[in-house]
């Protein structure tokens, strides 16, 4: 118990910070070294990286539509319940079409904003342009996972 203290204690906040900060960025490294759930709960929930926000309501739909009960939690607690309903690469396909759904609808939006008012453009075009990374990702991790399904079958 000593030796666990005196660890603690001879940690510096610098390196706290630097720890902290090397376990949030995630952006370098390529999804096949990631697990799809991992790349789910971190990148698609976080509006930073996914250029919308999936609010509980949201989530809540989702599972409904994979006719699965959500309860109301934080978001990352309700989409690893949601997640635990995955069992097959048609259920993880389920999912992707009913979250790339919500990102369209929310792009829309976007593109009406701007057409609203064309001096937002800068702020919602890098919102776009992260749905369209975010949904390629999405698009690829399908693809491999019916590459995978196919070799299993």
């Amino acid at each position: 118990m000593n030796n666990l203290f005196e660890e603690f204690s001879n940690i510096s906040i610098d390196e706290l910070k630097q720890r902290s900060m090397n376990n949030d960025g995630d952006e370098d490294i390529e999804l096949e070294d990631r697990s799809y759930v991992d790349f789910i709960l971190t990148d698609v929930l976080a509006p930073a990286k996914c250029g919308v926000y999936f609010s509980k309501n949201d989530i809540r739909n989702v599972g409904l539509m994979m006719e699965e009960k959500i309860q109301l939690h934080e978001r990352k607690r309700m989409m690893k319940q949601l997640l635990k309903s995955i069992n097959s690469a048609d259920r993880l396909s389920e999912l992707m079409l009913n979250l790339k759904s919500i990102i369209d609808e929310r792009t829309k939006i976007y593109e009406e904003l701007v057409s609203i008012s064309p001096s937002s453009k800068d702020i919602f075009n890098e919102h776009i342009e992260k749905t369209v990374s975010i949904k390629s990702k999405m698009d690829s991790i399908l693809e491999e996972v019916k590459q995978e399904s196919l070799f299993i079958e």
